[in-house]
């Protein structure tokens, strides 16, 4: 019967199956990690899916990203979701892991929904990291006072890829984010 009614199941070997559709495969490993609180055999030290999964994401964000996000909106434990956010904006981190952790942080963030992370100081100051470095990122600016923060150099190295500026206002926009100095960009008129 699993042989020739579905596709979720194929079969691997003459009493295994295996799973051809990575989403399913993503979806039911973050559905174990969740579950087992990543407590296995090869776990001596105790620690929950949550204290290894950013330094999973980190190491090999293509296999694990996805994963990641399942487990996030499937956790109950939304607190270490927002550490591990926090973990994913830390300062230090070279630019390529800083910039995939900001995109995937952004990611989770607008799949648990941006109001949930004001009920609480501590994730809206992780939230509100997370809007910051978004904004610098697609306004290629730094300094802390937006919108009077400091356009960097164009012809400094790296520079700022169009394609990755668009993709930080994309998810600012996602995460509904409007710039405060958003009248004197399009002028209104009084009516």
């Amino acid at each position: 019967w699993l042989n020739g009614r579905n596709g979720l199941l194929v079969p691997a070997r003459a009493d295994t199956f295996d799973v051809p559709h990575r989403s399913f495969r993503e979806y039911m490993t973050a559905r174990v990690l969740v579950e087992s609180g990543y407590r296995t055999a090869l776990n001596e030290e105790g620690q929950d899916w949550e204290d290894i999964i950013g330094y999973l994401v980190m190491r090999s964000p293509s296999a694990w990203r996805e994963v990641f996000r399942f487990a996030a909106g499937i956790s109950r434990n939304k607190r270490k979701v927002v550490e591990v956010l926090g973990q994913l904006l830390a300062d230090g981190l070279s630019p390529w892991h800083a910039q995939t952790g900001l995109f995937l942080a952004a990611e989770v963030a607008r799949d648990l929904g941006p109001a949930s992370f004001y009920s609480i100081p501590k994730w809206a100051g992780v939230y509100r990291r997370l809007e910051k470095r978004l904004i610098h990122l697609m306004r290629d600016t730094s300094g802390d006072d937006y919108p009077n923060d400091t356009l960097n150099d164009p012809t400094a190295s790296p520079a700022t890829v169009p394609s990755t500026r668009l993709e930080a206002g994309l998810f600012l926009d996602s995460l509904g984010w409007t710039p405060s100095d958003l009248h004197q960009v399009i002028p209104v008129s009084d009516p």
